[in-house]
């Protein structure tokens, strides 16, 4: 069984990795091999859909607003769902969530809390590209499946996320090892400042 992935904390650094656990050893003497640059985002396979009666737990969750016109995203017409935006008024965040956990097509979800005398609002997403969104502060973006992104890593160094492609950038100048990703799908430490 996966476990869920921490919350994001944006004002603390990376954590260290434990040094029981070092990066493995590389030959300098042996060449990389080359490997051609993809010219555009390569999906990973899906993740498998949660149990019936599991809770719903999301790979990626944001302060980001995936706008079908903008090609970031593409609609999932939930259940209930009204207007132009095809949004569904009045659920909580987790009845969002297992609303969209119940459509095949659905790889996550943009909700918008109620705020005075308008609901809230939860909106089915899917082919999600986070580095197509844009910052928001009253929406919230969680993706279900592997969602398609692009992160930064550059400098002394300052890195650029998957869940924030236009900034704030990390800042990370302690010397040390940092996990770059950490899902159940990928894992990728940095080491810096050696």
């Amino acid at each position: 069984e996966k476990e869920p992935l921490p919350e994001v904390d944006d004002k603390e650094p990376l954590p260290e990795v434990d040094e029981k656990e070092p990066l493995p050893e590389v030959d300098e003497k042996e060449p990389l091999p080359e490997a051609p640059l993809p010219d555009k985002e390569v999906p990973v396979e899906p993740t498998e859909a949660p149990e019936p009666g599991a809770p719903v737990v999301p790979q990626l969750s944001c302060e980001l607003a995936c706008n079908p016109g903008d090609g970031a995203a593409e609609i999932v017409v939930l259940p209930g769902a009204t207007g132009t935006e095809a949004a569904v008024p009045g659920l909580t965040l987790e009845e969002c969530r297992e609303l969209c956990a119940g459509e095949s097509t659905c790889e996550g979800i943009e909700y918008t809390e109620a705020a005075g005398e308008v609901p809230s609002a939860c909106k089915g997403q899917r082919d999600i590209h986070t580095s197509k969104c844009t910052p928001t502060t009253d929406r919230k973006t969680e993706i279900f499946g592997t969602p398609w992104g692009k992160c930064i890593t550059f400098g002394d160094p300052h890195v650029f996320g998957f869940d924030r492609p236009h900034g704030p950038k990390m800042n990370l100048f302690d010397t040390g090892e940092y996990y770059l990703v950490n899902s159940s799908e990928l894992v990728v430490q940095g080491r810096f400042g050696y």
